[in-house]
């Protein structure tokens, strides 16, 4: 699942800004994880000391399962939002577009505002 929430991430990002998003959808991804593997072994170490390991190891893979299945919607869900920009609206990192053009992009957006 990973590479496809990526995609979906950083699809609807200029160009201008691509660097930024590889940024900090790798941080985030980091951050991500390094949470994840303390909340879960919180939750794992709490329930192993009250229960017993089997519990415990019962109640974090029925947790992960929950989280799977409601990142799975998620990621449904993400594939049918459309673009906020629409491809003739995004400028590339060049500025190959006119002056004149990124004005009537600017007055456009702030009529849609």
């Amino acid at each position: 699942m990973l590479p496809s929430l990526i995609r979906i991430t950083v699809t609807h990002i200029p160009r201008a800004f691509a660097g930024l998003a590889s940024g900090l959808v790798t941080a985030t991804l980091q951050i991500s994880a390094a949470l994840s593997v303390a909340i879960i072994g919180g939750i794992f170490s709490t329930a192993a000391d009250a229960y017993g390991s089997t519990p415990a190891i019962t109640t974090v893979s029925i947790l992960i399962a929950v989280l799977l299945f409601v990142s799975s919607l998620l990621s449904l869900r993400a594939e049918r939002v459309p673009s906020l920009e629409t491809p003739s609206k995004i400028v590339d990192a060049h500025g190959s577009q006119s002056p004149e053009t990124k004005q009537e992009q600017a007055l456009s957006q702030m009529q849609d505002q």
